[in-house]
């Protein structure tokens, strides 16, 4: 067969038939067009795409939903409780500090007031009334007796004194 040379060339589609249009015999040639077959490819992977999309919503039933609705409350009724504990602290460290500053306030009143009776007795005077007018006289060395209790920290007053 003879090879005839192509020139100004024109492609037309019909339906699957393919024309081709140049100065050589028109002859009707079917053949597939591999923009078509590229296409089909396209719409078999978005379809594809599409039919994962589908199953992955299915996936999401009831229980999934009511799994994640649960999982959520959870964690709100744990931020929630979180959050109730810090207030809490705060408010109760707030009340120690009230406390501590008023413990401050009745230290230095103490202080205060220990100072004023410090300053206001008079030891001389106390021993001139004991001594003078009420007969009082120091111990002698014969009259003092001491002794060893370990039984414990502080002695009873109406307790018996040991040998």
């Amino acid at each position: 067969m003879a090879e005839y040379r192509k020139i100004d060339w024109k492609v037309q589609r019909v339906g699957k038939q393919v024309y081709i249009r140049d100065n050589v015999v028109r002859k009707p040639r079917i053949e597939e067009d591999p923009y078509i077959e590229h296409a089909h490819k396209r719409q078999g992977e978005i379809n594809r795409e599409r039919r994962k999309k589908q199953e992955f919503a299915q996936a999401m039933n009831r229980r999934y939903i009511s799994f994640l609705l649960v999982s959520a409350i959870l964690v709100f009724v744990a931020v929630s409780g979180y959050l109730t504990q810090i207030f809490k602290y705060n408010e109760s460290k707030k009340n120690v500090q009230a406390l501590e500053s008023e413990v401050t306030d009745l230290k230095a009143d103490n202080d205060e007031t220990k100072g004023r009776l410090d300053t206001s007795i008079n030891v001389e005077e106390i021993r001139r009334i004991a001594m003078e007018e009420l007969g009082m006289v120091y111990a002698g060395q014969d009259q003092v007796v001491a002794y060893s209790y370990e039984e414990s920290d502080y002695v009873r007053q109406y307790e018996d004194i040991p040998k």
